[in-house]
């Protein structure tokens, strides 16, 4: 926690970064389910992995994580 704290006031994490890792995918509501091999709570959480700007960055650094996957599944 106090790391967290540390790199918070440093600049290099955002307390929406931190979020992000406290509550995942639980805001998001989507009832899809891609595939049939992942959990409903792993795919809401990698949806809201890819929709997330880290450090308030331009660019959203795991944006095609879920396309990825979905070309790759097998």
């Amino acid at each position: 926690m106090m790391a967290t704290k540390i790199l918070i006031k440093d600049g290099k994490l955002t307390s929406s970064d931190v979020g992000i890792f406290l509550k995942a995918g639980s805001g998001i509501d989507d009832r899809t389910r891609p595939f049939g091999w992942m959990d409903q709570k792993v795919w809401l959480n990698l949806k809201a992995l890819s929709k997330h700007r880290f450090n308030n960055e331009h660019n959203v650094f795991f944006k095609e994580l879920p396309d990825r996957i979905g070309r790759n599944e097998a």
